[in-house]
This record gives C-alpha cells, structure tokens and sequence, in this order.
C-alpha cells in the first residue's frame, strides 16, 4: 500500500521517506509476531500449572489408619535391595 501510495502519488513524497515508513512497516510486523509468541507461550504455561494444579489437588489420596505417613511394612520386608542368582545357567544357540 505504501509503495502503491507512492507510486500514484509522488509528487507526495521522497524515497527516503517510503523508505523508512516500510522499514517501520516490517519492524511493527516483527514485533507484533513476538507478542503472539509471547503470547502463546505464557498461555501454555498457565496450561501447564493448571493441569498440575488439578493433578495435585484432584487425585485422592491413600489414608494410614493412624495418621502417620510412612508406610507400615511388614516384619520379613527385605531391609537391603539385592538380587540372588542361585543355580542360574544361560546359552546361546
């Protein structure tokens, strides 16, 4: 539009100053695509929280009869984690 103004009417105006109206054309351009990316992203985020907020304060949660948190194992739990191969063989054919 700028160059068609121009264009039909020079007598108008100079180069330099279609010049820089373009220049200012794409620089606005430029930055109002960062403010939709800004945008778009801020959105995500707040997507973001909202879904770990509902996961955090939806999902139920186990009760311990007497109200203390760890969790009551019985007495033959295994105290280290270790793994026993006995009698173990293996072959490639």
């Amino acid at each position: 539009m700028v160059v068609g103004l121009a264009i039909g009417y020079p007598s108008l105006t100079d180069e330099n100053a279609v010049g820089l109206s373009m220049l200012s054309i794409v620089t606005f351009s430029d930055s109002l695509a960062g403010l939709v990316n800004a945008w778009v992203e801020l959105e995500i985020c707040l997507g973001s929280i909202a879904r770990i907020k509902a996961f955090c304060f939806g999902t139920p949660r186990e009760q311990q009869e007497d109200g203390d948190s760890s969790a009551n194992v019985a007495d033959h739990w295994p105290t280290s984690g270790r793994v026993e191969f006995r009698n173990v063989s293996a072959s490639y054919m």
